[in-house]
């Protein structure tokens, strides 16, 4: 009986993505995206991480990444409890840190409602999944991707972080609004 309605769910999915690239799909504004947990019990939280890849190797790094899951799980028991999300971002260049400034990318977003007793779990799955994001040339976005280092993100930004780490100390020589975030990764 399970796989009978695994089977109708997946084909009640399927027709949905049909129609909507059928219909040109649709847009999700901002606005629209932001969550407000005041209201929320814990337990009914997620958390994610985000890394942008270009579009050209999204499908190659997608299977990649159910194999890093994967791997993952039979090592450590932990699988995140939500579907991965994934954005289509277009090339934008009018900021200097855009995830964006070389062109297309797709995102690959780990989505987990992590409870107390699998928080640590969480934790590691964000480090490794970072580790691994960066090794095939993903971009941090840097206020949704906990635990960055420092050559994850000097790596994935180049001589703009570096612009960006020389502009702060010029500014601000003694460090007095930079957070320890932001302390940690400026080149």
């Amino acid at each position: 009986m399970t796989n009978v309605l695994e089977d109708f769910g997946a084909a009640v999915e399927t027709g949905l993505y049909e129609l909507l690239g059928a219909t040109d799909g649709f847009t999700l504004y901002n606005p629209d995206k932001m969550i407000d947990y005041s209201d929320t019990p814990p337990s009914a939280r997620y958390a994610f991480t985000f890394w942008a890849f270009p579009r050209n190797d999204w499908i190659k790094n997608l299977n990649e990444y159910v194999a890093f899951a994967d791997r993952h799980f039979e090592q450590y028991g932990f699988r995140c409890n939500m579907p991965l999300g994934s954005y289509f971002v277009r090339k934008d260049t009018s900021s200097l840190l855009s995830y964006t400034f070389d062109g297309d990318v797709i995102s690959l977003d780990p989505i987990h409602s992590p409870g107390e007793h699998d928080k640590a779990a969480w934790d590691r799955f964000l480090r490794e999944f970072n580790d691994w994001s960066h090794q095939r040339g993903g971009r941090p976005l840097l206020n949704q991707s906990p635990f960055v280092t420092k050559q994850h993100v000097v790596d994935a930004y180049g001589d703009r972080w570096k612009k960006v780490s020389d502009w702060v100390r010029t500014v601000d020589p003694g460090r007095r609004m930079v957070n320890q975030f932001f302390s940690e990764l400026l080149a």
